[in-house]
């Protein structure tokens, strides 16, 4: 499949190297609070609110776009930010310089 936006929509990627998303967590990891249960998802000993991702998706969906996450097949995860580049939220009054 061709990552190819639609027009009027700017795509994002964001990856990262980690193990990747759990197949029984990919449909809860945009709850908030939410935490998997799988030992190998703690980073390093840092603890976790549950509430990044849950609020990224919060933040995307009032900008009327949409994130979704797969794994990638070197490893780690490919979240896909999809926004809407002509839904008035990119103001022409913003000098050239400054965009």
């Amino acid at each position: 499949m061709e990552d190819v936006p639609e027009k009027g929509q700017v795509r994002l990627h964001v990856r990262d190297t980690g193990i990747g998303i759990r197949e029984e967590d990919k449909e809860r990891i945009f709850e908030r609070f939410y935490h998997s249960t799988g030992e190998e998802n703690v980073t390093e000993g840092i603890p976790s609110s549950g509430i990044g991702l849950a609020l990224a998706k919060e933040i995307i969906e009032m900008h009327s776009g949409h994130i979704e996450a797969t794994n990638r097949s070197c490893g780690g995860a490919d979240f896909v930010i999809t926004l809407q580049a002509d839904n008035g939220a990119l103001s022409t009054d913003i000098p050239e310089d400054k965009r």
